[in-house]
C-alpha cells in the first residue's frame, strides 16, 4: 500500500476527497453487490419453499394417491384387557370370536440360592469342583452354541458370558445369590437347552458336529440334531436310526464340502482336460463322420471307463463340426478342375481337414497332460469322496460309540451354579433345591372356531394384528367387530387440505406480492444511520416482493389449481371431481384456490353446509376412495414432473433452478472481486496523487525558507 500523507502540508482531508473521488466506482460496485444479496435471499427462501413442497409430495401426494390408503378400518372389541385388535385396509368389515387364548411365554430359569459369600467372581474350584473336571458345558439356542470345558479357573461370571454369547438374557443377582437366564424372545421355537458333558465326549461330540457342518443346519435341523444326541446320550444302547440319520447328514454335508465353488472350480478343469485326452483317442476322418454314431461311440467309450457327461460328448462333436465348416469352405474356394477329376479335389479337402483336426487333437493331448500334472490331487479327492462313503459310516460310528460311552458327566459343574440341566420342560429341580425352569410356550387361541398358533403375542391374521394380552378362563368368548372407519378418512383428507393450503397460501402470497421498486439491500453506511428495526423492516419489503411473478412458483400454483379440479371416470363409468364431496374453492377471490370442505366442524364459513364427504364415506367408500386417489395422483405425476433433475439446471427433486442460481452466484462473486479490486487500485492511485502533491509542497516550502533565510527575511 502506498504511503500516505493525509493533508500535512496542504491541509486537505485528503481521505474525505478520495472517498468523494471513488463513490462512483463503489456505487458500480453496490449493484453487482445488491444483485448477489437479493439472489442469496431468493436461494434462501426457494430452498425453504422446495422443503415444505416436498414434504407435501413424499409424505401426502405419496401416501393418498394410492386407493387403499382410503380404506381405514376400525375394531370394536368386548374385552381390550384380554385382546386388542388393529385392522388394516384389507381387513374385511364384519364381526367375529376369540376364545381359548393362551398366552406365549419365554423361557425362564432361576437358580437355586447360592452361598451367601458368593460373586460372579467365584471361581467353580471355590465352590467344590475337583481340579481336573474337564467336563463341557454346551449352551444351545437355536441354531446358536456356545460350549466351553470347565476347569479350576472357570468363574460364574464366564458362564454368564457364554450363556450371554448364545443370544440368551443372563445375570448373576448378587444380592440374591441367584442366576436368572431368559430367551429374548417368546415361542417354542426359542428355546434354549444347558447340557453338560463328561470330559472324553468334548472331542466325539466335536468330531460329530464337524461331520454334520451343523454350524450349517437350518434351526429345525440343529433341534433334530439335538434330540438324536440325547437319545444316544441316555439309552443304553445306539439307537441305529439315529446312527443312520447323523450318518446321512455327513454324507449330505460331504457333498456339499465337494460341490463347494473353489473345490468343484478346481475338480471340473481336472474332470475336462483328463477327458478331453479321452476325445484324443478318436480319429475320424470326415469321410466316415457321422454325428448321432460319432457322438454314440464317444457316450460309450465314456460310460466303460466310469464317466457320464453328455456334455462332453458334445464338444467332441463340436470339434468335427468345426473341420466340417473348413471344408465346405475349402470346396468354395477350390476351383473344380475338368471332369473326372473330382475324386482327387475330394481327398485333397479331406487331406487338409483331417491334418487340422489332427492337430488340434495334438494340442488337446498336451494341454490335458499339463492340468492332469496341477490338477492331480484334488481331480482325485473329488472323485474318491464320492465313492468313499463307507468311510464317513465307520468314522461316524466310531464318534457316536465314542460320544455314548463318555456322554453323561460324572461330576456336575452345573450343580455348582445351582442349575441342573435345562431343557424347554417346566420343572423344579429337587436335586438342586429350588431351581425352577419355566417352559417357552407358544400363544394359542382360536378366531370364528380356528385354531392359530404363534410364537408372539403378536399374530396378524386377514389383515387383523391381534394382540394377546392374557388368557381366557373356561368358555369365555371375546366378540369384535370390524367397520369402515370413515372418520379417520375423513381426518385424512381434512389434514390433505390443510397442508395444500397452507404451502398454496405461501406461495400465492410471494407470487403476487406488491411490487418493492426503489428499495435496494442496504449498505454498510446506510445500516450505520438506521436502527435494527428500521433495517429489518426494510429488508422484510425486499424479501417479501423478490419473487414476485416468479415463473419457478407460477408453475408450481398452476400445477396445485388444476390437477385438484379435473374430472376423473370412476369404475362406474361416472365422472367425478373433488366438488362431487364438497370439496372446493370459496367464492372469494382473494383467497385464489385456497380449499373448504362442506361440512368441516373446524371452518367457520362452511361448517353448517352438508359434509358431502362424509356421506360419501359411508354409501359408496370404493367411489369416494378412486377418486380422490385418481386425483391426486394427478396432482403427484405433475408435481414429479416439475420437480425432475435437468442437468447443469436443477437437482432433482428440486422445483427451482438451484444449480443456475449457484451458478450465477459464483459469477456475481467473481465480479464485486474483481470491482472491489478495483476500488482499491483507484484509491491507491489517488493517494499516490496526493502523497506526490504534499511531497512537492514540502520541497517547495523547504526551498521558500531557505531563500527568505539567505534574504534575510522570515516566514514567519
Amino acid at each position: 500500500m502506498a504511503l500516505r500523507l493525509s493533508g500535512m502540508i496542504s491541509g486537505l482531508d485528503t481521505d474525505s476527497i478520495v472517498k468523494g473521488l471513488v463513490d462512483a466506482q463503489k456505487l458500480k460496485n453496490k449493484k453487482v453487490s445488491d444483485k448477489s444479496q437479493i439472489l442469496e435471499w431468493k436461494q434462501d427462501k426457494l430452498k425453504e419453499l422446495n422443503t415444505k413442497l416436498y414434504k407435501l409430495y413424499s409424505e401426502d401426494l405419496t401416501k393418498l394417491r394410492l386407493q387403499s390408503s382410503y380404506s381405514t378400518k376400525k375394531v370394536t372389541s368386548s374385552n381390550e384387557s384380554l385382546v386388542e385388535i388393529k385392522a388394516s385396509g384389507s381387513a374385511p368389515t364384519g364381526a367375529g370370536t376369540i376364545s381359548n387364548i393362551t398366552t406365549a411365554t419365554s423361557q425362564s430359569v432361576i437358580s437355586s440360592k447360592l452361598g451367601s459369600s458368593t460373586t460372579g467372581s467365584n471361581t467353580l474350584k471355590s465352590l467344590g469342583l475337583g481340579t481336573n473336571s474337564g467336563s463341557t458345558i454346551v449352551i444351545t439356542n437355536g441354531s446358536k452354541e456356545e460350549r466351553f470345558v470347565v476347569d479350576e479357573n472357570t468363574t460364574i461370571d464366564d458362564f454368564i458370558t457364554k450363556c450371554k454369547n448364545a443370544g440368551l438374557n443372563a445375570n448373576f443377582d448378587n444380592s440374591q445369590k441367584r442366576i436368572f437366564i431368559s430367551s429374548k424372545l417368546s415361542g417354542e421355537e426359542n428355546q434354549f437347552t444347558i447340557r453338560e458333558y463328561g470330559a472324553g465326549a468334548k472331542e466325539s461330540l466335536d468330531a460329530i458336529k464337524t461331520a454334520i457342518d451343523y454350524s450349517s443346519l437350518d434351526k429345525e435341523e440343529s433341534l433334530k440334531v439335538n434330540e438324536k444326541l440325547e437319545q444316544i446320550r441316555n439309552s443304553d444302547t445306539i439307537d441305529e436310526e439315529n446312527l443312520k440319520y447323523l450318518v446321512e447328514l455327513a454324507q449330505k454335508s460331504r457333498t456339499k464340502v465337494i460341490e463347494s465353488e473353489a473345490t468343484k472350480e478346481a475338480s471340473t478343469k481336472a474332470y475336462e482336460m483328463a477327458n478331453k485326452e479321452l476325445l484324443a483317442s478318436y480319429t475320424v476322418t470326415l469321410e466316415d463322420y457321422n454325428q448321432s454314431e460319432y457322438k454314440s461311440k464317444i457316450e460309450s467309450y465314456l460310460e466303460s471307463k466310469g464317466f457320464k457327461d453328455e456334455e462332453l460328448a458334445t464338444e467332441g462333436i463340436k470339434i468335427l463340426q468345426k473341420y466340417r465348416a473348413v471344408e465346405s469352405n475349402l470346396k468354395a474356394n477350390i476351383k473344380v478342375p475338368e471332369e473326372g477329376t473330382e475324386e482327387e479335389v475330394k481327398k485333397q479337402i479331406d487331406e487338409y481337414s483331417v491334418s487340422a483336426l489332427l492337430q488340434e487333437y495334438d494340442n488337446v493331448v498336451k494341454e490335458s497332460q499339463v492340468y492332469k500334472v496341477t490338477y492331480a490331487d484334488t481331480y482325485k479327492s473329488y472323485y474318491d469322496a464320492n465313492n468313499n462313503l463307507n468311510e464317513i459310516e465307520n468314522n461316524m460310528k466310531l464318534y457316536v460309540e465314542e460320544f455314548h460311552k463318555y456322554g453323561t458327566s460324572t461330576t456336575s459343574s452345573l450343580a455348582l451354579l445351582g442349575l441342573g440341566e435345562i431343557t424347554n420342560v417346566d420343572s423344579t429341580n429337587s436335586n438342586q433345591n429350588d431351581m425352577v425352569v419355566k417352559a417357552g410356550r407358544d400363544a394359542k387361541f382360536e378366531m370364528n372356531g380356528v385354531t392359530f398358533t404363534s410364537s408372539s403375542n403378536t399374530v396378524t391374521v386377514n389383515g387383523l394384528t391381534v394382540t394377546l394380552k392374557g388368557a381366557t378362563t373356561g368358555n369365555e368368548s371375546i366378540t369384535f367387530g370390524v367397520s369402515n372407519d370413515t372418520q379417520a378418512t375423513f381426518d385424512a383428507v381434512k389434514n390433505f387440505v390443510k397442508n395444500y393450503n397452507e404451502i398454496l397460501k405461501e406461495l400465492n402470497t410471494l407470487y403476487y406480492a406488491d411490487s418493492a421498486s426503489g428499495y435496494d439491500p442496504l449498505s454498510d453506511d446506510e445500516k450505520e444511520a438506521m436502527t435494527d428495526a428500521q433495517i429489518e423492516k426494510w429488508e422484510t419489503k425486499i424479501k417479501d416482493s423478490m419473487l414476485r411473478r416468479d415463473s419457478s412458483i407460477g408453475t408450481v400454483i398452476t400445477s396445485l389449481k388444476t390437477s385438484l379440479t379435473q374430472s376423473v371416470e370412476a369404475s362406474d363409468g361416472k365422472k367425478y371431481s373433488l366438488a362431487s364431496f364438497g370439496i372446493g374453492t370459496s367464492s372469494d377471490y382473494s383467497e385464489k384456490g385456497l380449499l373448504h370442505i362442506d361440512g368441516d366442524p373446524d371452518d367457520s364459513t362452511f361448517a353448517s353446509l352438508t359434509n358431502k364427504l362424509m356421506n360419501a364415506l359411508e354409501s359408496d367408500p370404493d367411489i369416494v376412495a378412486e377418486v380422490l386417489s385418481k386425483t391426486i395422483s394427478n396432482l403427484y405425476k405433475d408435481i414429479d414432473k416439475n420437480i425432475k433433475s435437468i442437468p447443469n439446471v436443477r437437482s432433482a427433486f428440486t422445483f427451482y433452478n438451484d444449480k443456475l442460481m449457484t451458478n450465477q452466484q459464483t459469477e456475481y462473486k467473481k465480479k464485486i472481486a474483481e470491482l472491489d479490486k478495483k476500488v482499491t487500485a483507484l484509491e491507491n492511485k489517488y493517494y499516490q496523487q496526493f502523497s506526490a502533491m504534499e511531497t512537492a509542497m514540502a520541497k517547495l516550502q523547504s526551498q521558500s525558507n531557505a531563500l527568505a533565510g539567505m534574504l534575510g527575511t522570515s516566514s514567519n
